[in-house]
């Protein structure tokens, strides 16, 4: 995994599960109501998704490799800090990626009677719609930024790609529509 929680702060800060009388509340019931387990194997989940959409799947499995390595190249290493910028601001595409499914489908269980929502004390329920928007657009952003810095190193990277040539993802646009 290139991220964990730390990724997640500003405007995708994520709350703590915590326990309150034997109920989960904050991340942990949002994860309880998609069937997930813990945050690390949600985040592991999609990041993979998102890594598999901008890379393509041959460099990401090559990538994956790589750094799994007993000695990683470098271009693995700068790949890596490209996308998470760990020495740096800690801010990546990654993480707005992975935080959009969580607020879409986090706030509902289903159960046999239709869908439900878990009222906690002294809360309100709103919208999570323009949270998602707002985190895609930076997902979005921030991946373009990735694409002009693999664009400038690409005669590094093309012999461990399907392609010949940088394939763009755009991820498509995203309103309060899902449209």
């Amino acid at each position: 995994m290139l991220i964990d929680l730390s990724y997640f702060k500003g405007d995708i800060k994520l709350t703590i599960s915590e326990k309150k009388d034997f109920k989960q509340v904050g991340i942990g019931s949002m994860l309880q109501s998609i069937g997930e387990n813990n945050i690390e194997d949600y985040i592991q989940k999609f990041e993979a998704e998102y890594l598999t959409k901008l890379l393509g799947k041959m460099l990401y499995e090559n990538f994956m490799d790589g750094l799994n390595a007993a000695s990683p190249l470098q271009i693995w290493i700068d790949l890596k800090e490209a996308l998470t910028r760990e020495s740096t601001s800690k801010i990546s595409p990654i993480a707005y990626y992975v935080y959009c499914p969580l607020m879409d489908g986090g706030s509902t269980s289903t159960t046999t009677k239709g869908e439900k929502q878990a009222v906690a004390d002294y809360t309100i329920s709103v919208s999570t719609s323009a949270k998602v928007v707002n985190a895609w657009y930076w997902m979005t952003k921030y991946s373009m930024e990735f694409y002009e810095w693999l664009s400038e190193n690409w005669e590094y990277y093309k012999d461990y790609s399907r392609y010949g040539y940088l394939r763009i993802h755009d991820f498509g646009l995203r309103n309060v529509f899902n449209i």
